[in-house]
């Protein structure tokens, strides 16, 4: 079998959204020229014929701005693209200018049209001539022309013969007698046959309307149950998809979660692990700060016996005091003896110059050794304050590098739990936002529901609209027809014999066309409401199954977004994790290694 649906989509998609708009504002126009052409013909009485066109034209200009309106939707929604909607608007908006502007523009034609049918007035055509300029002579020949014609008139009318008009009445009015009773029974028939139809037409109305009322409530039943049955067989499914959704999303997510859990254990046993390394930093660091404190107290020792060195050079002083009081008596000696030199200069120059050489040797030697007292002590003061400051700055690093360390493995801990926190909040709201929009996706199903009860309770009242008014043109005909009839008769009463056969032949037809109609109208209102029940099971079901569709795809819409989210926020987490430890790594091989110079530098020390 072919699929008439596809083909129908496909023809669809060849065709653009202006296009459908310019044909179908083009046949809008095209009627609406057509019937309005023949209206004015038919009301000045040219005779083109037309008028159930004409009546038809403005339900037709409606209808096909309706058929243009879900034209164009349709376009839009073949032309929409779920996976980009960025592209996708442009068309959908075009389908839906075309939906708007060809129905619009059809009410618009449609209104347009009743208001010129209702304000034209019927005319009748009148008969068109001119006035010449006559002479006397063909005013003469015209008037000789009439007297021959009045007395021709004349012995036609009252003439002697059989064949005159008077003789003729005379013998009409006489057989006119005898006819018009037996017209008057047929008439008398024919009333009470009218009365019949009459009566029958009135129950038949009253059916009708007795009909139209149980279907009123027979499709507010129908429509209450459809919400009803579609209401509970759209939250069902929707339990049914969540329970699906929290069952693969177990299934899917178990695992990783698993996996995640034994990393997490893993983690609380590293940190186990690294409290315990770090209860032994502590013991080491404690060990430290005893050295540190036997450092200090070999240093005030040293600091104390340094005290001793300046009584030392106060000591060493009075030495050289001493030293330089005794040279300074040896001058006064080697005055007194230079007396002796000048008086001996020639005698003992061997004694001088060895007495010279003593005194130098003993001047360098003592200012040698006073320099280098001093200079031994500046350089001891020097490295003892030096040892000290960096004992100090040392042991003041390694300090910080211990506390920083301290402090950035409980940071990231906590950052550890706040990001899984995070975590397990984001999935929360995901599936909290999951199950509003499946809830608003409901609300919507709700509302499409109510606006296409809306929409068939106006196509029902539109048909009852439009069956009460054929229903009431079809009995303004038939009055009018028996008021023409009637006044038929009466006017045939005066007239011949053959009248009366041709009023009986005429009310024959009258009658089978009454009946002809009568059945036509219950077979038209028959097929438009078996027309309009296939349409309204078409569109419900057109509509459940869209709305069906529109929610299939916003779950996998939603369900593959949260997927996706929670693979990032678990990557994040991961990558997270990996740089933490990461640093966490370096700062430990850093800490162990200060640890490592400190040691060295203690057991140097020591």
């Amino acid at each position: 079998m072919y699929n008439l649906g596809g083909m129908i989509e496909e023809q669809l998609r060849q065709w653009s959204a202006p296009l459908v708009t310019d044909g179908v504002l083009f046949v809008l126009n095209t009627i609406f020229i057509i019937a309005f052409i023949i209206l004015i013909a038919n009301r000045f009485r040219v005779g083109l014929g037309g008028v159930g066109f004409v009546h038809y034209t403005p339900n037709l200009l409606t209808s096909l701005g309706i058929l243009g309106t879900f034209a164009g939707i349709v376009i839009g929604l073949l032309n929409f693209n779920v996976s980009n909607i960025d592209g996708s608007i442009d068309p959908l908006l075009e389908g839906l200018k075309t939906a708007f502007i060809t129905s619009l523009w059809g009410m618009l034609l449609a209104i347009s049209f009743k208001m010129l049918d209702s304000i034209i007035p019927r005319m009748r055509k009148k008969k068109e001539g001119s006035v010449e300029q006559v002479g006397p002579g063909e005013i003469y020949a015209e008037l000789q022309a009439q007297r021959e014609s009045m007395e021709r008139l004349g012995r036609a009318i009252s003439g002697d013969e059989d064949s005159t008009l008077i003789s003729q009445i005379r013998l009409l009015r006489s057989d006119g007698q005898e006819q018009s009773k037996s017209a008057l029974e047929q008439l008398r028939k024919q009333s009470d046959r009218q009365e019949v139809i009459a009566e029958a037409i009135a129950s038949q109305h009253e059916q009708f309307n007795q009909f139209s009322t149980d279907l009123w409530k027979k499709l507010d039943e129908f429509a209450e149950m459809l919400s009803k049955s579609a209401t509970e067989q759209v939250v069902n499914a929707l339990k049914e998809v969540i329970a699906d959704f929290n069952r693969n999303l177990t299934e899917q997510f178990g695992e990783n979660f698993k996996a995640l859990n034994a990393a997490v254990e893993k983690l609380v046993q590293w940190q186990e692990n690294y409290r315990e390394q770090i209860g032994q930093m502590i013991d080491q660091y404690d060990q430290g700060v005893r050295a540190i404190t036997q450092t200090e107290t070999a240093v005030t020792r040293i600091s104390e016996e340094s005290k001793q060195i300046p009584v030392a050079m106060g000591e060493l002083k009075t030495v050289l005091d001493t030293t330089q009081h005794q040279l300074t008596e040896l001058e006064r000696h080697l005055e007194a003896f230079r007396d002796m030199r000048d008086r001996a200069v020639e005698a003992v120059p061997q004694i001088r110059e060895q007495m010279d050489t003593m005194v130098n040797e003993v001047s360098s030697a003592v200012k040698g050794a006073g320099e280098q007292i001093v200079t031994a002590s500046q350089v001891v003061n020097q490295a003892i304050v030096e040892g000290a400051k960096e004992f100090e700055d040392r042991v003041h690093r390694t300090n910080e590098g211990l506390t920083s360390a301290s402090d950035q493995l409980a940071n990231n801990s906590e950052r550890i739990r706040e990001q899984l926190e995070d975590t397990v909040k984001e999935i929360n709201d995901q599936v909290r936002n999951m199950a509003a929009g499946v809830t608003e996706n409901t609300k919507t199903v709700g509302d499409t529901l109510v606006n296409a009860n809306k929409a068939l309770e106006t196509s029902i009242k539109e048909v009852q609209h439009q069956v009460t008014d054929s229903m009431e043109t079809m009995q303004k005909r038939l009055e009018e027809s028996v008021q023409s009839t009637n006044q038929h008769v009466r006017d045939t009463m005066a007239g011949a014999a053959e009248n009366v056969k041709e009023i009986t032949t005429t009310l024959g037809n009258a009658h089978k066309d009454l009946q002809s109609s009568l059945k036509e109208s219950q077979r038209q209102v028959t097929d438009s409401m078996e027309t309009m029940q296939k349409r309204l099971e078409g569109a419900l079901e057109e509509i459940f199954q869209k709305q069906l569709e529109a929610i299939d795809r916003t779950m996998q819409q939603e369900v593959e977004r949260v997927m996706n989210e929670m693979g990032k926020a678990l990557a994040a987490i991961s990558n997270q994790f990996t740089d933490d430890y990461s640093r966490l790594t370096d700062q430990m091989v850093q800490v162990v290694s200060q640890a490592r110079a400190f040691s060295n530098q203690q057991r140097l020390s020591n």
